[in-house]
């Protein structure tokens, strides 16, 4: 009888036992950021660049060339309102701006860079045709104009008479200043040298103002101008 009970008893135990199973344990905790800190934060998306009017009365709003008015925060340390009388313009009016910004969460024109600002009137602001460009160069008496591009520089007047084209230069700086130098390569041979300052530069005639200045030579004949960064950086 004694044997015979013995496999009972077995099953009997095994049974009893399996609920004093020991659970599963924890997993692991996460590795720390290699830097003993916190995981840093994903990278900032680029700003993007805007075209359009910005207007200052009875609401700040700005009017994208493209698109809705939208609400507009001044991010730019307080630089775009006083450029509006020195534009010769009024809050009411407005003024056009090239500038780069971001959209908030709660669509609004965060507006971080000022880049070209003029009052507008017939030809400038949103009529001018929008290009892609590194540097504009425009003459402070507004007659002539000079487009950057990566692939190649073109230098003409305002009327759109003479145009020059030259193949693209790589920047070179010193002592602040940042200097292009072309020449043609096709035709009657023509050269080129840009040299931008950091600086105020106001247009006389159109009264526009950018943050270059710069001095423009064509074969030899130096003449001033005034500079802005455009969407090819």
């Amino acid at each position: 009888m004694i044997r015979k009970a013995i496999p009972a008893i077995v099953l009997m135990t095994a049974a009893c036992g399996g609920g004093d199973r020991p659970a599963p344990a924890p997993a692991p905790p996460a590795p720390p950021a290699a830097d003993g800190g916190a995981p840093a934060p994903p990278p900032a998306a680029p700003l993007s660049v805007v075209r359009g009017i910005a207007i200052f009365d009875p609401t700040v709003t700005f009017r994208p060339c493209n698109g809705p008015i939208v609400s507009l925060l001044d991010s730019t340390s307080n630089r775009l309102r006083p450029l509006i009388g020195l534009v010769g313009s009024t809050e009411t009016q407005g003024v056009f701006v090239i500038g780069r910004g971001e959209t908030s969460p709660r669509n609004e024109l965060v507006l971080r860079e000022v880049d070209h600002v003029v009052r507008p009137a017939p030809g400038e602001g949103c009529e001018r045709p929008e290009q892609e460009y590194s540097v504009a160069v425009r003459g402070v008496d507004s007659t002539w104009q000079v487009i950057i591009a990566p692939g190649a520089i073109e230098y003409r007047d305002a009327t759109g008479s003479e145009s020059i084209r030259f193949p693209g230069a790589t920047p070179s700086e010193s002592g602040g200043s940042t200097t292009y130098t072309s020449t043609s390569e096709f035709g009657v041979s023509h050269t080129i040298r840009i040299v931008l300052t950091p600086g105020s530069c106001r247009e006389t005639r159109s009264g526009a103002w950018s943050p270059f200045q710069a001095a423009v030579t064509v074969d030899g004949k130096t003449v001033p101008g005034c500079a802005w960064r455009g969407s090819q950086r």
